[in-house]
């Protein structure tokens, strides 16, 4: 009898550790479980963080294309204050030739101013003074 009873109590703890196992076993299937989720969960947010790159990608795309704008503008400004520039060096060609003109017109009015007086002392040596002074015509 006593082997039986101990083969009884030896069957029941086997039969005791092979529930702990299947309890094992499904406590595995369930940590199995909660890791594939959370492999899943991990994948969705590798997504997220994938889509997140896109949408930095093209703001800094967009930032870029701004920025090459923006560059393009500077260089169109730099042209038109270029042309500025070569406009404002044609006016002063165009001052400094002005300059030369009123120069000769001053050697101009000089050269009439003395042949106008001359003419004007002519006349009036021609017409003579009156008594009094004053020219006679």
């Amino acid at each position: 009898m006593k082997d039986e009873e101990v083969g009884m109590k030896v069957g029941m703890k086997d039969a005791e550790v092979g529930m702990k196992d299947e309890e094992v076993g499904m406590k595995d299937e369930e940590v199995g479980m909660n890791v594939g989720m959370k492999d899943e969960e991990v994948g969705m947010k590798d997504e997220e963080v994938g889509m997140k790159d896109e949408e930095v990608g093209m703001k800094v795309g967009m930032k870029d294309e701004e920025v090459g704008m923006k560059d393009e503008e500077v260089e169109m400004k730099d042209a038109e204050v270029r042309m500025k520039d070569e406009e404002v060096g044609m006016k002063d060609k165009e001052v400094e030739m002005k300059d030369e003109d009123v120069g000769m017109k001053d050697e101009e009015v000089d050269r009439c101013e003395v042949a106008g007086w001359s003419r004007l002392a002519q006349e009036v040596r021609k017409v003579g003074r009156g008594s009094d002074g004053e020219l006679r015509m």
